[in-house]
């Protein structure tokens, strides 16, 4: 659970990211046609990207892993971090790195937009990338409605670490993960406003994202006539199963 509360984060960036490639390639114009070679190959940059990229952060957090797990006394578990300037540079830079870049594409993407709007209708209709004008302005929406809430997030604990945490030297492997496999009990009350801030944000920032994104797609017309007709065939599949089993349906 502390593995995967660590990764998401940069994952969903990185998704993000591979939204944002797209998105300013379409409207740059860069991608008029794609062959199935072109399509294999963003495949595999998109699985690197969302997949591969976050797994990597796996073995680099255990670098600067001092042990197991802190268990925050009626919130959650997370995996510690051993203070230190390996640690700032292992786990907190890379998050605020890919934000920073999401952020600056996110300023292509708009800038590209604005210039290119007044096209974008005969521009999706010409080139059969399975657009509309309107599912692009969703998925541009919510890539900056990702950057809005994560950038400023990873810069508050970028900052936060900078700040309020006493860092240790990095003597050696082995005197960082001395008694690794200890959990450790962490009292909620009596952290000071700014850890207890970081502990809220790490708790409900996943939820907030999923809320976000299920509001973006989840309530489009599309996904809503999907939903009715997935219901009307349910629907006429059990009534021509009570006529098989001889049921009698009331009118």
């Amino acid at each position: 659970a502390g593995v995967v509360q660590y990764i998401y984060p940069f994952g969903f960036s990185a998704g993000m990211f591979a939204l944002l490639r797209k998105l300013e390639n379409i409207a740059s114009t860069r991608q008029v046609s794609q062959t199935v070679k072109d399509k294999r190959r963003s495949l595999f940059i998109d699985i690197f990207l969302g997949i591969i990229c976050p797994l990597l952060l796996v073995p680099l957090r255990y670098i600067v892993q001092g042990h197991r797990s802190d268990v925050v006394i009626g919130m959650m578990c997370i995996t510690p971090l051993y203070a230190s300037v390996p640690a700032l540079f292992l786990s907190q830079l890379p998050p605020l790195l890919l934000a920073t870049t999401n952020a600056i594409l996110a300023a292509i993407v708009l800038h590209w937009f604005i210039l290119r709007t007044r096209h974008f209708s005969a521009l999706f209709h010409s080139n059969g990338i399975g657009l509309t004008k309107r599912r692009y302005l969703r998925l541009m929406l919510l890539s900056f409605m990702e950057i809005l809430i994560t950038w400023p997030l990873n810069i508050y604990v970028f900052a936060y670490n900078i700040k309020y945490v006493a860092f240790q030297p990095y003597k050696s492997w082995n005197y960082v993960h001395a008694g690794f496999n200890k959990v450790y009990e962490v009292p909620y009350e009596g952290n000071i406003p700014a850890t207890k801030a970081a502990l809220e944000i790490g708790r409900w920032a996943g939820i907030a994202a999923g809320v976000v994104f299920f509001g973006f797609f989840g309530l489009s017309k599309q996904v809503s006539n999907k939903v009715l007709l997935s219901g009307e065939i349910e629907l006429t599949c059990s009534l021509f199963t009570f006529h098989s089993l001889g049921w009698k349906v009331s009118q």
